[in-house]
C-alpha cells in the first residue's frame, strides 16, 4: 500500500537584536564625560548563507514513503555574521499530521563546529547512528528510543528535556563572530511502521532563534535558557 510524506524544512532566525527591531533593554550604554566615542556592536545570524537568517531548505515533496525508505541527507550552517558573542537555540517545529512524527526516524545526525577559517573548533559529534545513540553519549540517546520500534523517532527526540527541561528537544550553542554549528541529519521511515501511518502529511521545519549571552536577554528568547548562561560562555572560551 501507498504511504506519502511530505516535508519542507523551514529555517527562520529570529534575530532579537537586529532586522530593525530598535533598542532593547539588554542592548544599551550610557556615559556623561565627554569627547568619548561609541560604537555599536551587531547581532546578526546567518542561516545557510541567508544574511537574515530565514532560509528555506527544499526538500519538495517525498512520496509513497514507505517503512525502511531512507531521506535525503539535509544540513543546517548556523553561523554568527555579527559582532557581537551570541547564543543560538533551534528545534524542530511538526505541522500537519504530527502523528506521522511515531513512525519518522533520525537516523543520522552530527553536529560539526567551525571556525572562521572553516576548521574544527571542537571535535564533530555523531550522537545518532542508524537509528540509535552514538559517540560519547550514546547511552543517553539510546534512551530517546521508541521502545516498539527500536529507533530514536522524531516525537521522542522532540519531548526530551535532559538539554533544557524548560524547552524540550532543542540544540543550542553559542558563537563569536564568524564561527558556526554545522547540523547534519538523514531521516527515514522506521521499518516496523504499520498500517496506521498510510496516506499522512506532515511538514517539517527547524526553528533558530539568537540573542545575546545575557541572562534576561536568553529568558526573554526561550523560558529557561538563561539557567544556562555558564554553558554558553564556556563554549565561547573554546573558540580562541
Amino acid at each position: 500500500m501507498n504511504k506519502k510524506l511530505v516535508i519542507s524544512l523551514v529555517l527562520i532566525g529570529a534575530l532579537a537584536f537586529s532586522l530593525g527591531l530598535g533598542s532593547y533593554a539588554w542592548f544599551s550604554s550610557e556615559a556623561v564625560s565627554e569627547n568619548n566615542v561609541f560604537a555599536s556592536g551587531t547581532l546578526s545570524l546567518n542561516v545557510n548563507d541567508d544574511v537574515d537568517g530565514v532560509y528555506t531548505l527544499e526538500l519538495g515533496e517525498i512520496n509513497n514513503i514507505a517503512p525502511g525508505d531512507i531521506m535525503p541527507e539535509e544540513e543546517i550552517i548556523i553561523k554568527n555574521d555579527g559582532t557581537l558573542n551570541l547564543a543560538w537555540a533551534g528545534r524542530f517545529e511538526l505541522d500537519g499530521d504530527t502523528y506521522l512524527a511515531k513512525a519518522i526516524y533520525i537516523k543520522e545526525m552530527k553536529m560539526e563546529f567551525l571556525d572562521d577559517n572553516g576548521e574544527d573548533w571542537e571535535q564533530e559529534d555523531h550522537f545518532i547512528s542508524n537509528g540509535v545513540g552514538a559517540g560519547v553519549y550514546a547511552s543517553y540517546y539510546d534512551g530517546l528510543k521508541d521502545e516498539e520500534l527500536g529507533v530514536i523517532t522524531l516525537e521522542k527526540f522532540l519531548a526530551d528535556g535532559g538539554m533544557s527541561p524548560a524547552n524540550p528537544g532543542i540544540q543550542m550553542g553559542a558563537l563569536k563572530p564568524g564561527y558556526s554549528y554545522k547540523l547534519t541529519f538523514t531521516l527515514g521511515m522506521a521499518e516496523k511502521a504499520g498500517n496506521e501511518f498510510q496516506g499522512l502529511n506532515m511538514d517539517l521545519s527547524y526553528k533558530v532563534d539568537a540573542t545575546q549571552i545575557n541572562a534576561g536577554a536568553l529568558a526573554e528568547v526561550r523560558n529557561g535558557l538563561d539557567g544556562h548562561i555558564t554553558w554558553f560562555e564556556e563554549q565561547i572560551a573554546k573558540q580562541n
